[in-house]
Protein backbone atom coordinates (compact mmCIF):
# COMPACT_ATOMS: atom_id res chain seq x y z
CA UNK A 1 0.00 0.00 0.00
CA UNK A 2 2.74 2.37 -0.77
CA UNK A 3 1.52 5.92 -1.40
CA UNK A 4 -1.73 5.37 -0.50
CA UNK A 5 -4.28 8.15 0.87
CA UNK A 6 -6.02 8.00 4.12
CA UNK A 7 -9.99 9.21 3.39
CA UNK A 8 -12.86 9.11 5.83
CA UNK A 9 -16.18 10.63 6.75
CA UNK A 10 -19.38 8.66 5.46
CA UNK A 11 -20.12 10.33 2.06
CA UNK A 12 -16.32 10.57 1.11
CA UNK A 13 -15.90 6.98 1.59
CA UNK A 14 -19.83 5.66 -0.38
CA UNK A 15 -19.18 8.01 -3.30
CA UNK A 16 -15.38 6.75 -3.90
CA UNK A 17 -16.40 3.15 -4.20
CA UNK A 18 -19.15 4.34 -6.13
CA UNK A 19 -17.26 6.42 -8.26
CA UNK A 20 -14.28 3.85 -8.91
CA UNK A 21 -11.86 6.39 -9.79
CA UNK A 22 -9.22 4.86 -7.19
CA UNK A 23 -8.01 1.66 -5.92
CA UNK A 24 -9.36 0.96 -2.90
CA UNK A 25 -7.05 -1.38 -0.42
CA UNK A 26 -8.54 -1.34 3.13
CA UNK A 27 -11.59 -0.24 4.42
CA UNK A 28 -12.02 -0.03 8.14
CA UNK A 29 -15.12 0.79 9.34
CA UNK A 30 -17.41 0.20 12.88
CA UNK A 31 -20.23 -1.79 13.21
CA UNK A 32 -22.22 0.64 13.63
CA UNK A 33 -21.68 2.58 10.17
CA UNK A 34 -22.33 -0.53 8.54
CA UNK A 35 -26.10 0.12 7.52
CA UNK A 36 -28.01 0.44 4.50
CA UNK A 37 -25.98 2.78 3.23
CA UNK A 38 -22.60 0.62 3.01
CA UNK A 39 -24.56 -2.96 2.63
CA UNK A 40 -25.89 -1.99 -0.49
CA UNK A 41 -22.44 -1.21 -2.31
CA UNK A 42 -20.20 -3.67 0.03
CA UNK A 43 -19.40 -7.22 0.27
CA UNK A 44 -19.60 -8.19 3.22
CA UNK A 45 -16.78 -10.90 2.79
CA UNK A 46 -14.75 -8.58 0.76
CA UNK A 47 -11.30 -9.42 2.27
CA UNK A 48 -10.81 -5.41 2.28
CA UNK A 49 -13.06 -5.18 4.50
CA UNK A 50 -12.15 -4.66 8.19
CA UNK A 51 -14.66 -4.25 11.30
CA UNK A 52 -13.23 -2.25 13.90
CA UNK A 53 -13.49 0.37 16.52
CA UNK A 54 -13.83 4.63 16.63
CA UNK A 55 -10.59 4.32 18.50
CA UNK A 56 -8.81 2.37 15.89
CA UNK A 57 -9.66 4.54 13.50
CA UNK A 58 -8.81 7.14 15.04
CA UNK A 59 -4.75 6.11 15.66
CA UNK A 60 -4.89 6.02 11.82
CA UNK A 61 -4.54 9.84 12.15
CA UNK A 62 -1.59 11.84 13.07
CA UNK A 63 -3.15 15.10 13.88
CA UNK A 64 -4.24 16.04 17.30
CA UNK A 65 -7.13 17.57 16.21
CA UNK A 66 -10.46 15.58 16.84
CA UNK A 67 -11.17 13.77 13.00
CA UNK A 68 -14.92 13.68 12.41
CA UNK A 69 -14.36 10.21 11.05
CA UNK A 70 -18.08 9.36 10.88
CA UNK A 71 -17.07 5.36 11.44
CA UNK A 72 -15.55 5.11 8.39
CA UNK A 73 -12.14 5.33 7.05
CA UNK A 74 -10.29 4.08 3.64
CA UNK A 75 -7.10 3.47 2.02
CA UNK A 76 -6.94 4.81 -1.40
CA UNK A 77 -4.70 5.28 -4.19
CA UNK A 78 -4.61 8.60 -5.43
CA UNK A 79 -7.12 9.91 -8.04
CA UNK A 80 -6.28 10.91 -11.38
CA UNK A 81 -6.61 14.48 -12.87
CA UNK A 82 -7.36 15.80 -16.20
CA UNK A 83 -4.70 17.60 -18.10
CA UNK A 84 -5.43 20.29 -20.38
CA UNK A 85 -4.54 18.06 -23.92
CA UNK A 86 -7.76 15.91 -22.32
CA UNK A 87 -9.90 18.54 -22.70
CA UNK A 88 -10.20 19.89 -26.42
CA UNK A 89 -13.98 21.19 -27.65
CA UNK A 90 -14.89 21.84 -24.13
CA UNK A 91 -17.77 24.64 -23.63
CA UNK A 92 -18.20 24.09 -20.10
CA UNK A 93 -17.17 26.71 -17.56
CA UNK A 94 -13.69 26.60 -15.65
CA UNK A 95 -12.81 28.14 -12.33
CA UNK A 96 -9.31 28.76 -11.81
CA UNK A 97 -7.72 28.88 -8.54
CA UNK A 98 -4.93 30.96 -8.36
CA UNK A 99 -2.46 30.78 -4.90
CA UNK A 100 -5.70 29.22 -3.05
CA UNK A 101 -4.52 26.12 -0.53
CA UNK A 102 -7.12 26.19 1.92
CA UNK A 103 -7.81 22.28 2.07
CA UNK A 104 -12.00 23.54 3.46
CA UNK A 105 -12.43 26.30 0.35
CA UNK A 106 -10.97 23.92 -2.17
CA UNK A 107 -12.97 20.76 -1.30
CA UNK A 108 -15.99 23.09 -1.48
CA UNK A 109 -15.58 24.64 -4.08
CA UNK A 110 -14.75 21.39 -5.63
CA UNK A 111 -18.25 20.80 -4.49
CA UNK A 112 -20.19 23.27 -6.06
CA UNK A 113 -18.05 23.00 -9.91
CA UNK A 114 -19.90 19.58 -9.97
CA UNK A 115 -23.33 21.13 -8.41
CA UNK A 116 -22.57 23.54 -11.42
CA UNK A 117 -21.62 21.14 -13.93
CA UNK A 118 -18.54 23.63 -14.26
CA UNK A 119 -14.24 22.50 -14.04
CA UNK A 120 -12.20 23.30 -11.74
CA UNK A 121 -8.46 24.18 -12.90
CA UNK A 122 -5.56 24.19 -10.53
CA UNK A 123 -1.68 24.34 -10.47
CA UNK A 124 -0.18 21.08 -10.05
CA UNK A 125 2.44 21.74 -7.15
CA UNK A 126 3.65 19.58 -3.58
CA UNK A 127 1.63 22.52 -1.35
CA UNK A 128 -1.65 20.78 -2.62
CA UNK A 129 -2.68 17.31 -2.29
CA UNK A 130 -6.13 17.16 -4.01
CA UNK A 131 -6.59 13.50 -3.44
CA UNK A 132 -6.03 14.12 0.54
CA UNK A 133 -8.28 13.22 2.69
CA UNK A 134 -9.68 16.44 4.02
CA UNK A 135 -10.70 17.58 0.53
CA UNK A 136 -12.36 14.57 0.26
CA UNK A 137 -14.45 15.19 3.68
CA UNK A 138 -14.82 19.20 2.59
CA UNK A 139 -16.50 18.30 -0.95
CA UNK A 140 -18.51 15.29 0.56
CA UNK A 141 -17.05 12.65 -1.91
CA UNK A 142 -17.81 15.28 -4.39
CA UNK A 143 -13.59 15.41 -5.71
CA UNK A 144 -14.84 11.46 -6.71
CA UNK A 145 -17.11 13.08 -9.93
CA UNK A 146 -15.25 16.61 -10.48
CA UNK A 147 -13.91 17.38 -13.63
CA UNK A 148 -10.48 19.09 -11.79
CA UNK A 149 -7.96 20.00 -14.65
CA UNK A 150 -4.09 20.28 -12.91
CA UNK A 151 -1.40 22.26 -15.31
CA UNK A 152 1.99 23.30 -14.05
CA UNK A 153 1.58 26.78 -15.63
CA UNK A 154 -1.62 28.20 -15.35
CA UNK A 155 -1.23 31.30 -17.36
CA UNK A 156 -0.34 29.00 -20.23
CA UNK A 157 -2.81 26.80 -19.64
CA UNK A 158 -5.52 29.24 -19.80
CA UNK A 159 -3.83 31.25 -22.79
CA UNK A 160 -4.56 28.49 -24.90
CA UNK A 161 -7.92 27.99 -23.83
CA UNK A 162 -8.61 31.52 -24.47
CA UNK A 163 -7.00 30.52 -27.94
CA UNK A 164 -9.98 28.15 -28.06
CA UNK A 165 -12.58 31.04 -28.28
CA UNK A 166 -12.61 30.91 -24.03
CA UNK A 167 -13.59 34.21 -21.97
CA UNK A 168 -11.55 34.89 -19.17
CA UNK A 169 -12.91 36.42 -15.95
CA UNK A 170 -11.01 38.09 -12.82
CA UNK A 171 -12.91 38.06 -9.32
CA UNK A 172 -12.05 41.32 -7.51
CA UNK A 173 -13.69 42.94 -4.41
CA UNK A 174 -13.15 46.19 -5.92
CA UNK A 175 -13.84 45.76 -9.28
CA UNK A 176 -16.79 48.36 -10.94
CA UNK A 177 -18.49 45.88 -13.12
CA UNK A 178 -20.74 43.96 -11.64
CA UNK A 179 -21.58 39.84 -12.79
CA UNK A 180 -24.75 40.42 -11.63
CA UNK A 181 -25.23 43.32 -14.64
CA UNK A 182 -22.42 41.23 -17.37
CA UNK A 183 -23.63 38.57 -19.65
CA UNK A 184 -21.21 36.12 -19.99
CA UNK A 185 -20.58 33.90 -23.03
CA UNK A 186 -20.85 30.42 -22.45
CA UNK A 187 -17.33 29.69 -22.70
CA UNK A 188 -16.37 31.49 -19.58
CA UNK A 189 -13.14 30.98 -17.59
CA UNK A 190 -13.64 32.37 -13.70
CA UNK A 191 -10.39 33.18 -11.70
CA UNK A 192 -10.14 33.43 -8.49
CA UNK A 193 -7.38 34.38 -6.10
CA UNK A 194 -6.43 33.39 -2.33
CA UNK A 195 -7.48 36.62 0.23
CA UNK A 196 -3.93 36.83 0.84
CA UNK A 197 -2.05 36.89 -2.01
CA UNK A 198 -4.83 37.74 -4.86
CA UNK A 199 -4.67 37.26 -8.52
CA UNK A 200 -1.11 36.82 -10.06
CA UNK A 201 -0.65 39.80 -12.33
CA UNK A 202 0.18 37.80 -15.48
CA UNK A 203 -3.49 36.23 -15.02
CA UNK A 204 -4.96 39.42 -14.70
CA UNK A 205 -2.98 41.02 -17.79
CA UNK A 206 -4.72 38.37 -20.19
CA UNK A 207 -8.14 38.37 -18.51
CA UNK A 208 -10.60 39.79 -20.63
CA UNK A 209 -12.51 41.70 -17.85
CA UNK A 210 -12.59 42.09 -14.11
CA UNK A 211 -15.92 41.97 -12.08
CA UNK A 212 -17.03 42.44 -8.81
CA UNK A 213 -19.81 40.29 -6.53
CA UNK A 214 -21.94 43.56 -5.21
CA UNK A 215 -22.03 42.68 -1.72
CA UNK A 216 -23.05 45.63 1.70
CA UNK A 217 -20.26 48.17 2.14
CA UNK A 218 -19.69 46.99 5.53
CA UNK A 219 -18.04 43.77 4.29
CA UNK A 220 -14.88 43.70 2.85
CA UNK A 221 -15.01 40.47 0.81
CA UNK A 222 -16.63 37.22 0.66
CA UNK A 223 -15.27 34.02 1.15
CA UNK A 224 -13.68 32.42 -1.92
CA UNK A 225 -15.56 29.28 -1.93
CA UNK A 226 -18.93 31.53 -1.73
CA UNK A 227 -18.00 33.57 -4.25
CA UNK A 228 -16.88 30.63 -6.69
CA UNK A 229 -21.24 29.54 -5.90
CA UNK A 230 -22.33 32.95 -6.38
CA UNK A 231 -21.04 33.24 -9.73
CA UNK A 232 -21.69 29.90 -11.60
CA UNK A 233 -25.30 30.21 -10.28
CA UNK A 234 -25.05 33.58 -11.85
CA UNK A 235 -23.69 32.02 -15.13
CA UNK A 236 -26.58 29.38 -14.76
CA UNK A 237 -29.18 31.52 -15.09
CA UNK A 238 -27.79 32.66 -18.60
CA UNK A 239 -27.20 28.87 -19.74
CA UNK A 240 -29.15 26.18 -17.34
CA UNK A 241 -28.01 23.42 -19.85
Amino acid sequence: MQNHQIIYGKYSCINAIKAKKRKIYKIFITEKRLNNDFYQILDIHDPRLQITSDNQIRNFFKSKETINHQGVCMFVSSIEFLSLQQIKNLCNPILVLDHITDVNNIGAIIRTAYAFNAYVMVKKHASINLSSMGISKCSSGAIEYANIIQTPNLSRAVQELKNQQYWLYSLSATAKDSIHAYKFPRKSIFIFGSEEKGISRLLQNISDATVSIKINRNIDSLNVSNSCAITLYQYRTLFPD
